[in-house]
């Protein structure tokens, strides 16, 4: 498989805060954008909905209740989903 390069620029601090986030997931953060682009990919969209920001204090709007299915990844790079996991995401860690 062809592979493409992406690149993009973030602060530092954001970068060193996902880094500190993905790795406590077991799972660098390659791997987290990835999934980013496969999960936009199977839903042809994000794989979240987006909210505008509301007021001068930080606060968000009201965010909406959603699942959130756990990946472990081993030492070996493989990937195990609980049996209640959806289908298709089943289906993704399988296929890829």
């Amino acid at each position: 498989m062809a592979e493409k390069m992406i690149s993009i620029t973030v602060p530092k601090s954001e970068k060193d805060q996902a880094d500190a986030l993905f790795r406590s997931m077991g799972m660098t953060t390659t791997t987290a954008v990835r999934m980013f682009l496969k999960q936009s990919i199977m839903n042809g969209g994000l794989p979240f909905q987006p909210e505008r920001f509301r007021g001068k204090k930080g606060v968000y709007g009201q965010h909406k209740k959603s699942t959130v299915t756990k990946i472990v990844v081993n030492e070996n790079g493989e990937w195990s989903l609980p049996k209640d996991a959806p289908d298709e995401l089943k289906e993704w860690v399988e296929n890829g």
